[in-house]
């Protein structure tokens, strides 16, 4: 698997991380597609984001909207592209919206033939077996979603924007417990990549441990 975790999209933090993986693997990364988590009338974030990669020799080439005129052409388009950035925002209405267009498996296939996938902060939960650690992050569940199961890609959740107190560690280790599955606390400048099966650790995760035994 070709994965990258991200909080936030820190310049040093983004930077590291892309480096780190084309090294891991010998490759570049081409251009990319970017998946946004809502309607963006004016591409703000995308923007900015587009920006940012392109401060890393990268080319976020394709803005693909899940909201507005979708066209299932255009979503054809973005498996087209050799890595996928789900974007940020409100992860309940970004996975409704994934789950509504029958993208998961489509990503799970992409990410199988050897596509990279690069999640930040909503994404990068998304691309886990469960959003349930959203609520970390202080999201909410306002469009009504019932089920909470992600990508389920990598053995981990992730809580981005973390501040590792000893409030958010306690309320994380109940989510693990739940889920069976430990849990990164990330903060901003944190990040994990999975390069096949290395696993490689970008600043100071706080990695937070089932104390359950689910038999």
């Amino acid at each position: 698997m070709n994965l990258i975790y991200l909080s936030e999209l820190q310049h040093h933090t983004l930077q590291q991380a892309i480096s780190r993986f084309t090294r891991s693997q010998n490759i570049s990364i081409g251009q990319g597609a970017y998946i946004s988590s809502q309607h963006e009338p004016e591409q703000l974030y995308f923007r900015y984001t587009r920006e940012r990669y392109t401060q890393v020799g990268l080319d976020l080439a394709y803005y693909f909207d899940l909201e507005d005129a979708f066209d299932e052409m255009k979503i054809e388009k973005v498996f087209g592209y050799s890595f996928i950035h789900l974007s940020g925002g409100d992860t309940f209405r970004f996975l409704k919206a994934i789950k509504e267009r029958a993208l998961l498996p489509r990503l799970l296939k992409y990410v199988e033939s050897g596509g990279v996938v690069i999640g930040v902060s909503a994404g990068a939960m998304i691309m886990t077996s469960s959003i349930d650690s959203a609520v970390l992050c202080g999201d909410h569940n306002t469009v009504e979603l019932s089920d909470f199961s992600g990508l389920g890609l990598g053995d981990f959740l992730i809580a981005p924007h973390a501040d590792k107190s000893e409030t958010e560690c306690r309320d994380a280790l109940k989510i693990a417990n739940e889920h069976g599955l430990p849990i990164y606390l990330c903060s901003d400048d944190d990040a994990i990549v999975i390069s096949g099966h290395e696993h490689i650790i970008i600043g100071c995760p706080l990695l937070v441990q089932p104390s359950l035994v689910r038999v």
